[in-house]
């Protein structure tokens, strides 16, 4: 892991010699916190590249890379030190007209799944109304994130054609992952969204092949005029679970949700939040919601949850201020009452808060500093210091 993190570096710099230009950016994180008495210290070391290889006309080809290395200084185990290689693809712009194609490790996406591929990605127009996005190779297994898969046994293929009519937009989806060489997920579907100026509405439907039943169906809508905006969402899905998995066996309920959210302008700063939403299930739904007041500045919220032998209600908010040109301050702050059996009459309290200075230096560093205290039913008192700084270079 050590020799790949090594290599990553050699080829950044070999590329950067032969670069027309380029951007990185260094982060640098420390995670102080005790857990059961013992004291951690964690290291995060982030490098996020895009470099500039080759530029004629409309041509180019780029290399795009992140990774991320981490540590545990004081209490060291056999996976200690970690390196995680999220993008490391390099991408041919326009040499096919009208069309990107990505080599190399890349994240996928779909409205239907995702996923982290070591394979080929193809972005393409094929007017201004048609778009087509096609991804395929060996999926990344997130507990050996520096081993490259076999293709054949693990292919993993996603696909979005998208067609812009002049009101609405259509899209058709598609995901195909092989584990170990089994389908583990088969899945289609279609979602049309229709946006305007004062309302929007957003429609998906999933069909899972493997199972042979649909997968999802979600429906989403909002309305927004003068100070008043409204929105809804309806939600009815089935376990998205690989066919191959130990997990399968499980018989799990579908999820069946609806939310509604509701907000009101006062006056040109403060308006009112709000939302109401219920999961249900076979044997008892949970009723969930929050009702508070937000400014640009922060929000403050009263909080609630019941159902499923659970229960809890409190008072949360947030906070983020710029007190000059260069400091910005932020904070958080949970207040909770909860109970987590209905057997148990007593309930538990939880307190957490977080509060950070950040400020540049410079035009090319940031410094974040950050204090978190939290104390529950487990944690008598837990506090934790979390530094950041991140650092920006363009050549």
């Amino acid at each position: 892991m050590k020799l790949l993190f090594v290599c990553l570096f050699i080829i950044l710099n070999a590329v950067s010699v032969f670069a027309f230009e380029g951007k990185a950016d260094l982060g640098t994180s420390l995670y102080m916190y005790e857990v059961d008495s013992t004291s951690h210290a964690k290291f995060y070391q982030s490098l996020k590249t895009s470099v500039i290889l080759s530029r004629a006309n409309l041509k180019k080809i780029t290399f795009h890379s992140y990774g991320r290395w981490r540590s545990d200084f004081s209490n060291k185990d056999k996976s200690d030190p970690q390196f995680s290689l999220y993008d490391a693809y390099i991408k041919f712009s326009n040499y096919i007209p009208q069309t990107k194609v990505k080599i190399g490790r890349q994240f996928s996406f779909t409205p239907i799944g995702t996923a982290l591929i070591d394979g080929i990605g193809l972005d393409s127009y094929f007017s201004k109304k048609v778009k087509l996005k096609f991804s395929a190779g060996a999926f990344v297994d997130r507990s050996e994130p520096d081993k490259i898969q076999n293709f054949s046994q693990n292919l993993t293929s996603l696909l979005r054609l998208t067609y812009n009519f002049d009101r609405f937009k259509t899209g058709i989806n598609y995901l195909y992952k092989k584990r170990d060489d089994e389908s583990a997920l088969h899945k289609a579907g279609v979602d049309l969204s229709i946006y305007r100026t004062s309302y929007s509405l957003y429609t998906r439907g999933t069909y899972d092949f493997e199972l042979l039943q649909f997968h999802e169906f979600l429906i989403r809508g909002s309305y927004q005029k003068d100070k008043i905006y409204f929105s809804t969402e309806l939600l009815h899905k089935k376990p998205s679970v690989s066919t191959n998995s130990v997990f399968a066996i499980i018989d799990a309920q579908d999820y069946k949700r609806i939310r509604f959210d509701f907000q009101y302008k006062l006056n040109s700063v403060y308006k009112v939040i709000s939302q109401i939403r219920n999961s249900f299930f076979d044997d008892e739904n949970i009723l969930g919601g929050y009702v508070g007041i937000s400014t640009s500045s922060y929000t403050l919220m009263y909080n609630f949850q019941n159902g499923q032998g659970t229960k809890n209600s409190g008072v949360s908010g947030n906070i983020s201020h710029k007190i000059n040109n260069i400091y910005a301050v932020y904070g958080s702050v949970n207040l909770y009452k909860y109970k987590i059996q209905d057997e148990i009459d007593e309930t538990s309290e939880s307190y957490a808060a977080a509060f950070g200075l950040a400020r540049p230096i410079g035009s090319a560093l940031y410094v974040r500093v950050e204090y978190q205290y939290l104390r529950n039913a487990v944690e008598s008192s837990n506090q934790r210091i979390y530094l950041k700084l991140n650092r920006q270079f363009k050549f």
